[in-house]
């Protein structure tokens, strides 16, 4: 059900821990694709020793994982972490294209094949054309064959330099004092060039100069100090190391979240942390993408959706899915949602003072929050056709607002509609 409902660029997270990453990573390559898996994301959610540290029969696991595949890999777009400060400090050169993609960094188009990762193929040892009309091949593989190789094969290199993203400069070696050709392709800093581009459309695209997010959940921490007029901001803490930054987040913000709004800490033992989620959402550059989270649990990813939409300007809409066990949906779920989006606490609840501890630090985000009770058809073989027609026309509205074509339907007919429903609420025999 959920591969159907993704559009074709959509993306599903699966967390897990260690018990049964294996069988679920061979399940998701069976129902979405071997060539569609993205990566197994992993999460390092403590950054202490747990229990007895004197056992010397187990080694104390700091992580679990989070399953990432693409309904259709050759669609699927992701963010990226954008280069700022000091990363930025090698983007100093400018050229007739200033205005449009900013400054560049020359990056070399040879690369050592030095390692198995990067092994040297002859194709890609080609002859190139310097300013002053004679040809070369890289100086590197003049003096030792087969050193290493370039990074575009010929036909993305021409097009490259027709489009102005090569630079070929002449340099002099120290020791020797030869002269020799060295080709550079230019990282714009506005401005990316896709070498395999399938058209020319996809040749060059809008994207600021950035590097790709890790396997590794890393979220940025940000705390409150006071400026020299005693008023609170916040400001990025500077970890000792980038793990430290990492597991320091993860470990702390989820019941600490949860208890500042519901006010008790034993209510749900382990919620998600939202900055975890807020993570996961945003690795989907679709700001206007609709969530579907299965097993709602404490409501972390309603919030992380909220959270992200206040902080990019988004418009995000979420739906959560609750089986409402010891009515966690009611009592938790919905809870926490209404306190967040209203400041207070609900209408149910019978207390005189109804404010709670999070809007000390934060403001309601005031979205629309509705609540459906999930309700059951009879679709037995004796039951008759007015029923099952009223069930389809249902099935096809909600597949609408979800953006599902209805023309173009995800099903074949109304007999795989049917296995799909029944499958939600499995039959005992």
């Amino acid at each position: 059900m959920a591969k159907k409902l993704l559009k074709d660029d959509g993306i599903i997270f699966v967390s897990i821990d260690d018990n049964e990453q294996a069988y679920l990573k061979v399940l998701m390559d069976e129902i979405f694709g071997e060539e569609n898996f993205v990566a197994n994301l992993i999460w390092i959610k403590k950054n202490s020793p747990s229990g007895n540290t004197t056992k010397q029969n187990s080694i104390d696991v700091y992580s679990e994982y989070v399953l990432l595949y693409c309904k259709n890999i050759n669609k699927c777009d992701f963010n990226y972490k954008i280069y700022t400060g000091e990363e930025r400090k090698d983007f100093k050169y400018k050229d007739e294209f200033f205005e449009e993609r900013g400054y560049y960094k020359r990056v070399e188009l040879f690369h050592s094949a030095s390692s198995q990762n990067f092994q040297y193929i002859e194709s890609l040892d080609y002859e190139i054309e310097a300013p002053d009309g004679t040809k070369f091949i890289d100086y590197r593989n003049v003096l030792n064959p087969k050193t290493g190789r370039y990074t575009w094969g010929f036909e993305s290199f021409q097009k490259g330099k027709e489009l102005g993203f090569i630079e070929i400069k002449e340099e002099i070696d120290k020791k020797s004092g030869t002269k020799y050709w060295k080709v550079y392709r230019k990282h714009y800093e506005k401005i990316s060039f896709n070498p395999k581009a399938r058209n020319n459309n996809e040749l060059i695209k809008f994207r600021l100069a950035g590097i790709r997010f890790g396997n590794i959940i890393e979220v940025i921490i940000e705390e409150d100090v006071k400026d020299e007029n005693n008023q609170s901001k916040k400001v990025e803490q500077k970890p000792k190391t980038k793990q430290l930054k990492t597991r320091s987040v993860i470990t702390s913000l989820g019941k600490k979240d949860l208890v500042s709004i519901l006010g008790d800490k034993n209510l749900f033992p382990y919620p998600k942390p939202v900055e975890l989620i807020k993570f996961l959402i945003n690795l989907h550059p679709n700001k206007d993408a609709k969530i579907l989270d299965f097993f709602a649990g404490s409501g972390t990813t309603g919030q992380a959706v909220l959270d992200l939409n206040h902080k990019d300007g988004g418009n995000r809409s979420y739906v959560l899915v609750t089986n409402n066990e010891n009515q966690i949906g009611e009592n938790i779920t919905f809870e926490r949602l209404y306190r967040i989006n209203f400041g207070q606490k609900s209408p149910k609840n019978l207390d005189k003072n109804r404010e709670i501890d999070w809007t000390k630090d934060n403001k309601p985000f005031k979205s629309n929050l509705n609540t459906y009770k999930i309700s059951y058809y009879d679709v037995s073989v004796f039951e008759n056709d007015k029923v099952l027609a009223e069930l389809f026309e249902k099935f096809k509205k909600m597949l609408i607002n979800f953006n599902v074509n209805s023309k173009k339907s995800i099903f074949n007919n109304e007999t795989e509609i049917i296995q799909a429903l029944k499958s939600l609420k499995p039959q005992l025999n």
